[in-house]
Order: structure tokens, then C-alpha cells, then sequence
């Protein structure tokens, strides 16, 4: 998103995360970043002395995912939806711009409380599941919505428009990346992870096809 919106000429003024290394990162790129829990209203204050009337947010997807709990608003991680609504409120953010697991679409209580918040401010809500893979060369299929200031009159989020092609891992890299022996040994599986995927029917799903749209990189990846 922040990629997007520095291609749309969009300046964004302040950046919150709770997670310390990662803002910490931030801040050595020469990014204005708070830490904290945007449920905290020391944070919100600390981010409404930056100017800005977009408020955007990807609300945690465990309480509504397939491969979470899917425990809802009884899952205490839910509450990033609603505080990020409530600090949308206090900044007096014209558009908050949220994004989620594609179960936020159908999720009673996401929905619920997006037709209150919109009652109480008049604000116009739309929403729309977008396939990433229509255009880049993995599955991801994701929930957005824009919550908006009538007198903007944004309109329905649109389709991604289609290539005239479905992009392939091929497309990316044409030959796979040239390594060294040393550090082929690092990343190649033992023998002990080798059984482990052997034990498994799926191992297919595993093994990448050039010729195919990649599974998605979820977080796991990164072990």
C-alpha cells in the first residue's frame, strides 16, 4: 500500500506499528514511525500532530482466517478493526482504507459494525475482494474497503483489470538465480526434513512450477 500510494503521488506523513524492530527500521530509512498499539490513545494523539485525511490499515486476518481461529470479535487480536475505526474517528481521517483476509466480507460482526460506524458519521462504505494473481505471478486474494466522506464522492472500488496473459513465475525469472555450492548446502533440505515432506501426500504443492501461478508467500515463509 505504501508503494501504491507513493506511485499515486500520496505523501504519507506518519507510520504506527507495534512491532519495535520494524519501526525501528522505519526510522533508519527516514521514516516517521510511532510505536505502539494504535489502541492506545497517547498514540493516536502523537499521530494526529502530523497532517494527513487518508488513514489506512491492514486490520489483523487471525480472528477471521481460514487458518487462524476464526474466533471473530472473541479473538483479541479483533480489536485492531475497531480501534483503527475509532482512531480514524479522532484524526478526523476523510478516507480510512482497511484491508483483510477475504472472511471480513462475510464476517457478521465486521459488517455490523461497519453499518454503525457509517450511520453515526454518514459516511459511504464499499468494499470488494481483489485477486492479486490477476496481475503478479502469486495467489493472493484479499478484502478491501474504503470508508469515505461523502462530499469526495469515491466510488466503488473496481475490478483489477485482467492482463492479456496470466502471469507465471516464468514471467519474473526467466532462469532461476545462480548460487554457489556453499550456499546451496545452507538452504538445501537434511534428510530428516526430507522425510518430514515425504510423509505428507501434498508434497507437490511444495515445489514450485515456473509454468504456474506460485502459492502465496505467507508469513511462514519466513522460517
Amino acid at each position: 500500500v505504501s508503494t501504491g500510494f507513493a506511485k499515486c503521488g500520496v505523501v504519507t506523513s506518519v507510520y504506527n506499528d507495534v512491532n519495535k524492530p520494524f519501526t525501528d527500521w522505519m526510522k533508519r530509512n527516514g521514516k516517521r514511525a510511532i510505536l505502539g498499539d494504535i489502541n492506545d490513545i497517547k498514540v493516536v494523539q502523537s499521530m494526529g500532530q502530523a497532517p494527513g485525511m487518508f488513514l489506512s490499515a491492514g486490520i489483523s486476518c487471525q480472528p477471521f482466517s481460514l487458518l487462524g481461529d476464526g474466533r471473530q470479535q472473541h479473538d483479541e487480536r479483533s480489536k485492531s478493526f475497531t480501534v483503527t475505526l475509532k482512531a480514524g474517528h479522532l484524526l478526523q481521517a476523510q478516507v480510512i482504507l482497511l484491508e483483510c483476509t477475504p472472511a471480513a466480507m462475510t464476517s457478521e460482526w465486521i459488517q455490523a459494525n461497519l453499518a454503525s460506524f457509517a450511520n453515526q458519521t454518514k459516511f459511504k462504505v464499499h468494499q470488494k475482494i481483489l485477486d492479486l494473481h490477476t496481475y503478479w505471478v502469486s495467489k493472493r486474494t484479499r478484502w478491501w474497503c474504503t470508508i469515505s466522506n461523502p462530499a469526495l464522492q469515491v466510488q466503488e472500488i473496481p475490478d483489477i483489470p485482467p492482463m492479456i496473459f496470466n502471469p507465471t513465475c516464468l514471467h519474473l525469472f526467466p532462469k532461476m538465480m545462480d548460487i554457489t555450492d556453499q550456499d546451496l548446502q545452507e538452504i538445501e533440505l537434511s534428510m530428516h526434513e526430507l522425510r518430514m515432506f515425504h510423509g505428507y501426500p501434498f508434497l507437490e504443492k511444495h515445489l514450485v512450477d515456473v509454468m504456474k501461478t506460485l502459492p502465496t508467500a505467507t508469513h511462514s515463509w519466513g522460517s
